[in-house]
């Protein structure tokens, strides 16, 4: 495709990210630089900069405060099965919510474990919370590529809600993951077909929704089966879907083309959608992504911002959740507090 070559990590320009104050957050200069005079239109440093205490310790290493969210606080994360939503089907309550997506095996399941982790050290769950895998987990985990195979609902529930329907602040949405899996081709195609057609229903208003399918790696498009609009239906004027965080694996020596076309797929589709880079826990030093959008005809819809993460060893949590909250409203809500 031509809006998104696949570059070997010395063709990417080496200064194109830059850090904030968190280490486990980079912004794109562009976004905050002007590219022509060099002038900063924001300190990066003073982004996330609320996490760390101002004076670092003797060694010259930031110290991190235990902080999560306002909205986390005093909240646990349940699993919420289709039979929780009428008809089966996801929520059309206004409800807002962020889902996960990377190719199988990036550790999107492990990561929703690690932020349940997170919330819980800091004042969430007393209590056990409803899982998807029948043990400990809150999110079932596999070694096997492709063992999430449906949508997967975690809502965030307040702790002193103990109503056998509890009602969910906002919801993290698992889902099954592209590429290739331990499964049959025609079972992959059929779930990551309906991934997409999910992606487009809860994002899209109803009026905006394009009348073709275009797959993950830029297949040609074809005119829509009669069900590729889906029949979810919901508050036109607010989809419930704020944000697609995108996860790749940063152990990988670079991006991967399937990875860049679902990204330029997101921006067809004008799905928002932010970078995590996972199991940075295994790698030296994650490898940078290209932001650079200049050859896209239409509007990029990436964030600024990319976010890195272990989910083993808890590193980028806080800061996701942060990026989590910060995506939940749109910005003339007023009435979110």
């Amino acid at each position: 495709m031509k809006q998104h070559e696949v570059l070997k990590p010395k063709e990417i320009p080496p200064a194109l990210l830059t850090r904030t104050a968190s280490p486990y957050v980079y912004i794109a200069k562009p976004a905050i630089m002007n590219e022509h005079t060099g002038e900063m239109y924001l300190d990066p440093l003073t982004l996330f900069s609320e996490m760390y205490d101002s004076n670092s310790n003797s060694s010259g290493n930031l110290k991190k405060r235990s902080i999560i969210p306002r909205i986390f606080r005093q909240s646990h994360l349940e699993y919420f099965s289709p039979a929780s939503f009428p008809n089966h089907e996801p929520p059309t309550d206004g409800t807002p919510e962020v889902c996960f997506l990377g190719r199988s095996n990036t550790g999107k399941s492990s990561l929703i474990n690690a932020l349940h982790s997170t919330i819980r050290s800091n004042g969430g769950s007393y209590k056990s919370s409803n899982t998807s895998s029948g043990g400990g987990e809150l999110a079932r985990t596999s070694k096997t590529p492709g063992r999430t195979q449906t949508i997967n609902y975690f809502g965030l529930v307040s702790n002193t809600d103990n109503d056998t329907n509890s009602k969910a602040k906002l919801f993290l949405v698992d889902l099954p993951g592209f590429g290739y899996a331990s499964a049959p081709d025609e079972s992959v195609d059929e779930w990551q077909k309906r991934t997409q057609q999910f992606l487009i229903s809860r994002t899209l208003i109803p009026e905006e929704r394009v009348n073709v399918f275009k797959p993950w790696g830029g297949a040609p498009k074809s005119k829509a089966r009669n069900n590729t609009s889906s029949t979810i239906q919901h508050d036109a004027t607010s989809p419930p879907l704020k944000r697609l965080y995108l996860l790749l694996d940063s152990r990988l020596p670079e991006p991967q083309y399937l990875d860049l076309s679902v990204m330029s797929w997101c921006d067809d589709y004008c799905i928002p959608y932010t970078v995590v880079l996972t199991k940075v826990d295994g790698s030296s030093r994650a490898h940078c992504v290209d932001e650079d959008g200049e050859e896209d005809e239409g509007q990029v819809y990436m964030d600024p911002l990319v976010l890195w993460t272990s989910a083993k060893d808890g590193l980028g949590m806080e800061e996701l959740l942060s990026s989590v909250e910060g995506n939940l409203f749109d910005p003339e809500d007023d009435d979110d507090d």
